[in-house]
């Protein structure tokens, strides 16, 4: 159990907030010499949440039994609420638990999944409030030059200045397309893989699209399991940490998120060195 604090690259903002850093909350549990690893992103306080009230519930048990691992953390956090850090702590532990299910099966958890399709699209995110346009015009161009077709960018937080925002986007080579309505979800904050699975299904009843949100390498495995996925948000801040951290993160190519089925898990394996100046809490093991 460990957390990592990383400055971004430059000031970020969107129309409601404004941030200098992120922190990623990592777990890893073992099983019969296999570890298993994830992540979420999240406060210091979810690492502290997670020690202190769900490592006790799935120490002994049996790690291939998410769903009662899964409901057992959702009991034992009912007196402190559901949103917010509680669903980010169960995230982090159940993401661990599929990734450490995977490698002891010998797959990567889209195959353990079941895949609908080999690959899954990918959108570029970030176009953040606090760049110039200049800044703005760079990032959405070096995605779509990178094979990603579509993207999105932040607005709000200066209105007027909105308009040419979105006027340097376009000069960027950004298609206009038709709005259509997409349920979204994110496995860092809706208690994992298990939760998201779980919205993913309630958007297939209803006949809508679904899109994951951020942390893309954790992400593109699970849309990959899903029909009415369309696509992963490849969100800067989130894969700059992962291509730090950990050796496997998912790149895009030709604008698509491929989960390799030879790498076991999520196919992450931690850059150790690479991460620790940035720890904030806890210890990592090899």
């Amino acid at each position: 159990m460990s957390a990592y604090t990383v400055p971004t690259e430059t000031p970020e903002s969107d129309g409601t907030f404004a941030w200098t850093e992120t922190t990623l909350v990592l777990v890893q549990v073992a099983s019969c010499g296999v570890v298993g690893l994830r992540y979420s992103f999240a406060d210091v306080a979810t690492a502290n949440l997670i020690d202190a009230h769900l490592r006790p519930g799935i120490v002994g048990y049996n790690p291939l039994n998410i769903p009662e691992l899964w409901s057992s953390m959702v009991r034992t956090i009912r007196n402190l609420g559901r949103p917010g850090i509680c669903s980010m702590a169960i995230a982090a532990v159940d993401n661990a638990l599929w990734d450490l299910k995977a490698r002891l099966l010998h797959l990567c958890v889209a195959d353990l999944l079941g895949r609908a399709y080999p690959s899954i699209p990918a959108y570029g995110s970030g176009g953040f409030t606090s760049y110039s346009n200049s800044e703005l015009k760079r990032q959405l161009t070096g995605w779509i030059d990178d094979g990603l077709t579509t993207v999105k960018m932040k607005i709000g937080t200066d209105p007027i200045s909105d308009v040419a925002r979105v006027r340097s986007a376009r000069d960027a080579r950004m298609l206009e397309a038709n709005a259509v309505d997409v349920l979204q979800a994110d496995a860092t904050r809706c208690a994992g893989i298990t939760g998201f699975l779980a919205a993913g299904n309630l958007s297939a009843s209803f006949s809508t699209p679904f899109s994951a949100r951020t942390a893309p390498s954790l992400h593109a495995h699970a849309a990959c399991s899903l029909h009415c996925a369309i696509n992963v948000e490849y969100f800067f801040d989130h894969y700059r940490i992962e291509q730090t951290f950990f050796d496997g993160a998912l790149v895009p190519s030709g604008g698509m998120l491929r989960p390799d089925s030879r790498r076991l898990g999520f196919g992450l394996e931690c850059k150790l060195p690479d991460m620790e100046k940035y720890r904030v809490y806890g210890n990592v093991t090899a």
